[in-house]
């Protein structure tokens, strides 16, 4: 009988005959079997409550994977970086009330400008995988979709995620840099869009003006000699030379992880970040394009790499290799581990800051060299240092992700510790602004 044909009276009887005509038994039964599903669902909710699983750190701004796969961020949202759909006002007392900038207030006239404690990213949900960078922040979902949210040179600002069109088949990994994102697909070909003014999309072509003005081309805005400007859309990286199999953003450069452990890099290279060895002490204009390379350039003796980050390399055997700044060619970080201990703790997984650099090690702990200026490398001081320094009251640490001035690391038990610049709230415990040389937790999204 087709129900939806009758009168409201006659189904209202109908129904009322069919659930006279069933068991009491069988109605306390299925009653039970309820209650018992419902008792089921919330013992397994407590049994594995939500925790963090990945930290993502952007210039200013940091976001955290959640088990559920939703994505929490907190820091600065002048550029709607944290993806709640707002920018400046979080619109609530943990909002920020002023920029700082190096230690300086100023008024923005905004009623808050972003928040020191976790807040939620609108509309997304079933992400496997993020990436933050600049004042951007990218998911990678689990049916291969990409999102991303922020201050784009292109895009402009977005506040909540959005789609990115155009990526040619299932993709296994993003990066999220200073102007453009890239991902890795499972071909082990690499997709990159946003801006190219330095060539960082890898695609063969660039355009920047002083480049241009020296080469006698257009600065008008037309690409001139055949060169290509910034792109939307994804566009294919050429001339890997073999399948990539991770990939790694800087601010105005990309690398790439190589199949076989070489890796090779292009964009902008002034300061050595591409380590072909090809940097000089000569002037920008001196230099012309020979600073730029829009192609991949191979890291020159760089053998055995597993895992990349910006100008850093985690070699197979626990050893840590850089470039860029004092050398163009990768050079052996010393001072990680103690090679006097019985059973000395190998790196197990590294970050690039904007001047600062830290590795995982495999008894837990971190170390972090370069600037520390803001308390960024952990170690309780508030100064540079040219070697490794443990990280005070991190334990149990499995990643880590580096912002322009300061450290997220995520630990086993799935809560991430911060330490260093806080003017925006980067450390996400609600402290702001006071910046902090030793490690503490981000507040818990989730409990």
């Amino acid at each position: 009988m087709d129900l939806s044909a009758t009168s409201h009276t006659h189904r209202h009887c109908l129904w009322r005959r069919l659930a006279s005509a069933v068991s009491p038994a069988l109605l306390l039964a299925l009653g039970a079997c309820s209650t018992q599903a419902q008792m089921a669902n919330e013992a397994n909710e407590k049994a594995s409550p939500k925790v963090y699983t990945q930290v993502a750190a952007g210039n200013t701004h940091a976001c955290a994977l959640v088990s559920d796969g939703t994505v929490v961020c907190w820091g600065w949202n002048k550029h709607g970086q944290l993806g709640n759909g707002a920018t400046y006002d979080r619109g609530d007392g943990n909002s920020l009330s002023g920029m700082f900038l190096y230690g300086l207030r100023e008024a923005t006239g905004q009623p808050g400008d972003g928040s020191s404690l976790p807040v939620a990213v609108s509309g997304l949900s079933g992400a496997t995988a993020i990436s933050a960078g600049g004042d951007q922040t990218c998911a990678l979902l689990k049916d291969d979709a990409v999102m991303c949210w922020g201050g784009s040179p292109l895009r402009g600002v977005s506040n909540v995620p959005v789609a990115i069109k155009g990526l040619m088949g299932a993709v296994t990994a993003i990066s999220v840099g200073g102007g453009h994102a890239c991902a890795l697909l499972g071909s082990g070909g690499v997709q990159c869009w946003g801006a190219n003014d330095y060539g960082q999309l890898g695609i063969g072509a660039y355009n920047h003006w002083w480049v241009a003005i020296d080469q006698g081309e257009t600065a008008s805005g037309q690409p001139g000699n055949g060169r290509t400007t910034e792109s939307n859309t994804p566009m294919s990286v050429t001339g890997l030379a073999g399948a990539a199999t991770a990939i790694s953003t800087g601010s105005v450069h990309t690398c790439a992880l190589i199949k076989g452990g070489t890796v090779q890099c292009w964009g902008l290279n002034d300061s050595g970040q591409l380590g072909n060895g090809t940097t000089t002490d000569l002037t920008w204009r001196e230099r012309g394009s020979s600073i730029i390379s829009s192609t991949p350039a191979t890291v020159v003796g760089l053998k055995g790499a597993t895992a990349i980050s910006k100008t850093c390399a985690l070699l197979s055997g626990g050893a840590v290799q850089c470039w860029g700044g004092d050398s163009s060619t990768p050079v052996t970080v010393t001072g990680l581990t103690d090679a006097t201990a019985a059973s000395a703790a190998e790196a197990t997984a590294i970050s690039v800051g904007g001047g600062h650099r830290c590795a995982v090690l495999s008894d837990g702990t971190a170390k972090c060299w370069g600037s520390g200026g803001y308390g960024q490398l952990g170690n309780g001081a508030f100064n540079d240092s040219k070697t490794p320094v443990t990280v005070t009251g991190l334990t149990g640490a499995t990643a880590i992700s580096l912002g322009q001035y300061f450290s997220c690391a995520l630990r086993r038990d799935g809560s991430i510790w911060c330490w260093g610049r806080n003017y925006q709230g980067e450390l996400g415990d609600g402290s702001y602004p006071a910046n902090r040389s030793t490690a503490a937790s981000v507040r818990n999204c989730c409990h």
